[in-house]
Formats: structure tokens, sequence, C-alpha cells
């Protein structure tokens, strides 16, 4: 048997909040306190995207302090490597009972092929009794939005909270053949060490952070992802027995898990050609047909090799309707069986236009980590570019505009033992030369010198929840951000000392009105902010000089996971970019009605509107291609992206600024300029 490694994620509980939606519930014993019981909120939000959460078993009955298991099936993969999802209770109504959110993230390799998963959390004590619901979402991380929910009841009497130790596994497979098993536990003795064995074997452990001997963390939760070589695990059922040792007893628990086969395409654009990989078989295996609804993509006899992998060359028709469909691999050896995921057909990808533009690219040295935004300071001729890696590592960028040399760049401080404060959105303010900052997973902002990126002042933590994206209002001297995680839009002062003024709540008084702000875009004439509902089909606008809202409704089908936001002033139009749709929509904001939808490309995140040439630049992270569109919706042009195109801004003279999200690619910036 190959080597099968395990690492060890501890439950972590400083940070608060991810979306607005998306904050996680951690997984740890919670304990007794006198704290008054909590209400559920009266009803849940809507769901939308795809995937089913249920409780197992369903619709379970528990006592406060119980362990609630929890099962996901058929969910959209999340973007590597940053990608995940993340759960709520009762909508935000029931934290923990000092107060807090309790998280759990589950990440890209904790999700198999099929969009499956399994998660436990621990009932808080200060529930009260009668239904509630968890709610798993996801869409910041750039990959399809979803928010489904699974109901449980809480029984009546007195809390419980010790429970039977808990231990799930869930298996995922991945193009190479590599399998990762996630092994979840609750309700296990803090401080035992742990061990296990997979078909008799030994397995090698190595946790993060680095631990020596393997152990259950202080909250009596365990989390273990174990990774074993291609070809070491194939599709079947397995079982891992797991070893607690206590300080007066050892207990052994067996884990069953299933292995399903991955499946993939390279490409799932209209008119493309496509690889598609299945592995994780058994070596030999034989599959008859591979099919994706009506479309044939294979209907040879194909036998997997010796690592049990599959690759045949298919293509997608140029008329194929966009959308989900079900891909289907029918094996007839080694035995009888289907396997069975789900890909979305997105818009055609081909090149093309590549003629009228020019770019110029650059690598930057950043640490680690990916780049995330960028803006541009028309007053010194630089562009500013934030780069993080979760909490471990940030830095922020100062380039000339014109050759992308770096002029200086600094790394974000500690501002507590061993956890950054990592910078993501970037926002500028020329009159009185400061970089704006979001300090998304602390929920506040920063400021930085623009001369030397001398920080001049670090915000509180828990400011606005899961501040995404900041802007500034010279004229009005105000600075905006986008809270996810609270349905707001923050006001703070633009000089010292930066205080927060005001919070506008988006839900406009209806607490179930579930908006989710992401990217800003402002009208400068107006004072307007816009900023688009990346759950539903609805963009804000928000005057920043009285805080009234207004807003822009359409039909949800068209735009899934909104996200990217600009403003054109010539034409009095938004623009809007869709991950999940990938498409851009053209708004008329006078008429508050969508006059144009042209399909981009797949994931398509962030826009940016040239003003020089009249043009809308889409990046489409998922495709790796950005989309230039003219004023009226008509595509002129679809430029190679490189690996993830996140995020795209513009100087106002004819080019814009494009970074990638990929630190394989060397954190790549690249700027593009319409010549035609």
């Amino acid at each position: 048997m190959g080597t099968v490694r395990v690492d060890v994620f501890q439950a972590h509980h400083s940070r608060r909040s991810v979306l607005g939606g998306m904050l996680a519930l951690s997984v740890t014993a919670l304990g007794l306190t006198a704290l008054p019981r909590l209400a559920a909120a009266a009803d849940p939000l809507p769901e939308l995207g795809e995937g089913t959460l249920t409780t197992v078993p369903a619709n379970a009955a528990v006592a406060p302090g119980d362990s609630l298991a929890l099962e996901g099936t058929g969910f959209a993969a999340r973007p590597e490597p940053d990608g995940y999802l993340a759960f709520i209770m009762d909508d935000h109504s029931v934290p923990t009972d000092d107060g807090q959110d309790v998280h759990l993230e589950i990440t890209p390799d904790e999700i198999d092929a099929d969009g499956n998963f399994a998660v436990t959390l621990v009932v808080p004590l200060n529930i009260t009794p009668g239904e509630h619901w968890v709610r798993v979402l996801g869409g910041l991380d750039g990959g399809p939005a979803v928010s489904r929910i699974a109901t449980f009841t809480v029984a009546a009497g007195e809390a419980t909270p010790v429970s039977e130790p808990t231990l799930t596994a869930e298996a995922t497979a991945d193009e190479s053949g590599a399998v990762s098993v996630r092994l979840s536990g609750t309700d296990l003795e803090p401080g035992a060490s742990v061990s296990a064995t997979l078909d008799g074997q030994a397995l090698e452990l190595a946790a993060r952070p680095a631990t020596a001997p393997i152990a259950v963390d202080d909250a009596g939760a365990l989390s273990l992802t174990a990774t074993t070589e291609p070809g070491t695990l194939v599709a079947g059922d397995y079982e891992i027995v797991v070893t607690i040792q206590g300080a007066s007893e050892e207990s052994t628990i067996p884990v069953s898990f299933t292995v399903s086969p991955f499946i993939g395409l390279s490409s799932t654009a209209q008119g493309s050609d496509t690889t598609v990989t299945v592995a994780a078989l058994s070596s030999g295996a034989v599959v008859d047909s591979i099919t994706a609804g009506d479309l044939v993509l294979s209907d040879a006899s194909l036998t997997a090799d010796a690592t049990g992998i599959i690759t045949v060359e298919s293509s997608i028709p140029a008329d194929q309707p966009l959308g989900v469909l079900t891909v289907t691999v029918t094996q007839s050896a080694p035995e009888a069986t289907t396997y069975t995921t789900e890909i979305r057909i997105t818009p055609n990808n081909t090149l093309f236009g590549e003629e009228q533009f020019t770019s110029v690219s650059a690598s930057l040295d950043a640490a680690t980590g990916q780049l995330y935004q960028s803006a541009y300071s028309a007053k010194n001729n630089a562009l500013f570019v934030t780069a993080a890696s979760r909490t471990t590592s940030s830095e922020i960028f100062k380039l000339d505009a014109d050759t992308l040399d770096v002029l200086t760049s600094i790394s974000v401080a500690e501002q507590e033992a061993g956890v950054v404060w990592a910078a993501y959105g970037i926002g500028l303010d020329d009159t009185n030369n400061l970089v704006w900052v979001t300090n998304t997973r602390q929920n506040t902002i920063a400021v930085y010198s623009q001369d030397d990126l001398a920080l001049v002042a670090q915000l509180d933590a828990d400011l606005v929840g899961h501040t995404r994206d900041v802007i500034v209002d010279e004229t009005l001297g105000k600075v905006f951000t986008s809270g996810v995680n609270d349905a707001s839009v923050g006001v703070f002062d633009a000089t010292e000392p930066f205080a927060k003024t005001d919070s506008i709540d988006l839900n406009a008084g209806d607490p179930d009105a579930g908006f989710s702000p992401v990217s800003l875009a402002l009208d400068p004439a107006t004072h307007t902010i816009f900023t688009p509902d990346i759950s539903s089909g609805r963009v804000a606008m928000v005057n920043g000089e009285t805080g009234d809202i207004d807003f822009i409704t359409y039909d949800d089908a068209i735009s899934i996971s909104g996200s990217g936001i600009a403003f054109d002033p010539d034409t009095n139009h938004l623009l809007v970019a869709s991950q999940e749709t990938s498409n851009l929509l053209i708004i008329d904001i006078a008429s508050k009605s969508v006059v144009s939808d042209t399909p981009t490309g797949g994931g398509a995140l962030n826009v940016s509107w040239d003003p020089q040439n009249s043009i809308v630049y889409v990046t489409n992270r998922g495709a790796g291609t950005i989309t230039v569109v003219d004023g009226e919706g008509t595509p002129i042009a679809n430029l190679d992206g490189g690996v993830n195109p996140n995020h795209v801004t513009t100087d106002g003279k004819g080019s814009v600024f494009v970074v990638h999200s990929d630190e394989n690619q060397g954190h790549l910036v690249t700027k593009w300029t319409y010549s035609a």
C-alpha cells in the first residue's frame, strides 16, 4: 500500500464571520453556562444553487450539547486552492454560549467528485426547543453561489453537554487518482493521542500545525485529511480504524467511507475540445460510454491504466445549450455500475480580436498566497496590488503603471501571534494620498500611505461583517466598504482618526431579505454607491450623502452569483458580471431594466469600464479569458487571460490591469491596452 499523509486542521475560534451568510460553524464542544436560551429566526432565508444538505438521520431530533451529523450531496466543486463552503445556524440567530460565531469551513479537497461531504457540529447549550436549521453557503471564493438548509429539532429538557464520540469520513478523488480522506471527530477526549490504520497498515500522520503526537484539540474535536498516492485507493468501500489513546483508556473506532471516481472535463465551453478524465477506477476497469445528458462524450470501450485512469478526447458542440448537465460514466468491468457528476456548460471560449490589443506582464515577488485586487492612482501614476494567503502572509505592492516595475512593497505585519490581518480588497484616495485595504477575515480595514506604503492606521476588528470591497468618495470625504456577512455598507471618515460613522442596512428593514453585497462601484457625480447581491438578481443603490437605498431587481435566472460591478457614466448604465451564469448584464439605471445580456466565459467574476474607449473588460476566472464588450453588449474580443484572472481595473486612459490569483504562475499582473 502507498504512503498516506494525514494533515490535522485544528479548530480555530478567533475569526468571526465569512459571507452574510458565509459564517462557518466550528466543530467544538461547548461548556455549560447559565446564559439565556436563544430563539430561532422566524423562517429560513430562501435557498439557491445546486446541492442537498440533510441531517443524519433526516430531520434529526437532538438535545442541546448533542453532536449533529450533516451530509451534503450534489454540490458544485469549489475553486482550487482557496475555495470553501461555510455553515451558519438559524441564519445567525444562534451563537455559541459566549456570544461568538462558531464556525467550520470545508475546503475543495473535502468535497468529493460528486459534490458530497460530511460534517459534524455541536448544538449550542443555550438553544431553545423547537425547529432549527443549518445553512451551507458558498460564493465569495469565485465558485458557484449556493445556499442550502437542513432542518433539525431540539427537544425540550435538560442540556446534554457530553455526547458519544463521533467520527465520520469522506473521500475525494482527484484527476491523478490520488484520494483524500477527511476524518472529522467530535466529543473526543481533549489531548488524547490519535493513530489510524487502513487495511491493517499504519497511516503516517503529519499535523498542521506540526504537533507530535497527533492529538485531539482542547475542544474535543479532530479533523484529519489523509491523502493516498494514485492507484492506492480505487472506487469502492473502505474502513479506517482510528485509535484514540486517552489518559486512562484506549478506544478503537472503525470509520467507513466510499471512494467515488473523479470525473472531469478540461473544458466545458461551447465549441471547445475537451479531455474527459475518469480516475480512481480499478486497474483494467472497462468503461463502455461517457455521456453528458444527451451529449455522447465517448461511446468507445475504454480500459483504465495501471493507476486506474481513463482519458479520452471529446468536444462540446458550439450549439450546446448553456446550463447544467449530468455526466454518466457506464462501467462494465470489473462489475457493471455507473458513476455520475454534474458539469455546467459555459459560453464559447474561443479567442479572437487579440490583434486589437497590446499587453505587458510582470511577476510579483509575493511570499505566498494569491493576488486579489488592484487599484490605479492617477495622482501617482501607480498601480497598487494586494496579495494574501489567509492569515499566514500578505503583501501590498506599488507598481509603476507604465512599466509594471515594483516601486515599493511591504509585508503586512502580524496583529497577533502567528496571525496576519491580510489585505484583500483595495481602494485609493488620491486627495489624501492614502491606500485603503480590507482585512476581510477580521471584518475591518486598514490605511496605508501611497508614498511608501507605511501603515497609517489599523482599525479594530469586527467593524463590518466580512469586509470585501472598499471605495472612496473623495468629494464627500467618505469611505465605503461592503459588509457581506451583515448585509451592510460601512461608512468611514476619509481622514484621521478614520472613524466609522454609519452602517447602512441593505436589508432595508426586512431582516429576511438576505442581501449579500460584494463589489462596489461609485457615481461620483451623484455620490451613489452600487453593489450587486451575490445571492439574487438585485443591485442596491446607496446615496452616500443620505444613506437612502433603492434597488434594481431582475430575473434571478439571468444572473446567478452576480459579483462584479462597474458604472458607465456616459450612458448611465451599470455593468454586472455573474459567476455561475457566466455573463455580463448591462442595466439602464433610469428605467431599472436590463438592456443587454452577453455570455462571456466560465466564472465571470469582475468587470471594469474603460471610459477612453467606451468598452468593458470582464475577467472570466474559470475560463481563463478576458472578454471585451462594447457599450451595447457586443463582444469585440476574447483575450487569453492565463490562469485565474481575478480582478480588473482601469487607468481611465485606455488601459486596464488584470491580476491573476494563481501563485504557481508567479503572481502575475498584466496590463492590456486597446490599440484599434
